[in-house]
């Protein structure tokens, strides 16, 4: 009787324990299907820089910050769309048939850039920040796969710009991939300076990640 009573306990704690490891394995296994979605997709839209969350370590700067934040987000993004121009360089190395570059969607946030955003310490911030950042977006399209690059620190102590590439189902706004990245800083100029961190960076994403 109690070798009974002992053997129904087993099965009973064999049953409880097999949804959870069915549920992990299955979660792996997502995370990974996520990211495949997105290198077979074959319509991206590209929606380029968003700096609305940057923050410029530089403390010899500090005292300009509210003039800098009015100038710099748009060179930033002109110099950025220059550098990595979107169907001469993104697509390509993307591999997408269907592309469409649809930035004034995402840089009407980025021109909301805090006036105080050149700081004295270093910065980060976690992937939560861009899941909200994502769902912030006001979109013109309704469906497909989106393709944003956030910006996250350009670090004078490091000579690098930090940002997160970032693709996500424009319906749901669930973000499906995102990789932070960050690319050394060595041009002269503000805008060339941080700007090549952000180019160097998505250069490192596209050889190595995707």
């Amino acid at each position: 009787m109690i070798f009974r009573k002992s053997f129904i306990l087993c099965l009973v704690a064999l049953a409880l324990l097999f949804p959870v490891r069915s549920f992990s394995q299955k979660g792996d296994a997502g995370t990974k299907n996520q990211s495949a979605k997105v290198k077979k997709c074959d319509t991206l839209y590209y929606y380029g820089v968003d700096l609305s969350h940057v923050r410029v370590t530089d403390g010899s700067k500090t005292d300009r910050s509210l003039n800098y934040s009015t100038v710099y987000p748009p060179a930033w993004i002109g110099y950025v769309e220059k550098e990595l121009p979107p169907y001469k360089y993104v697509q390509p190395k993307l591999k997408n048939r269907v592309f469409y570059y649809v930035a004034e969607d995402v840089q009407k946030n980025t021109l909301k850039v805090v006036p105080s955003f050149i700081i004295s310490e270093d910065y980060s911030f976690p992937a939560d920040t861009v899941n909200k950042a994502v769902k912030s977006y006001s979109l013109s399209r309704h469906t497909g796969i989106g393709l944003v690059i956030i910006a996250e620190n350009f670090n004078k102590n490091h000579e690098s710009s930090s940002s997160w590439v970032t693709f996500f189902d424009i319906k749901t706004r669930e973000v499906l991939w995102t990789v932070k990245v960050s690319g050394k800083c060595s041009h002269m100029g503000y805008t060339a300076h941080w700007g090549s961190g952000i180019v160097s960076g998505f250069k490192k994403f596209v050889s190595s990640v995707y």
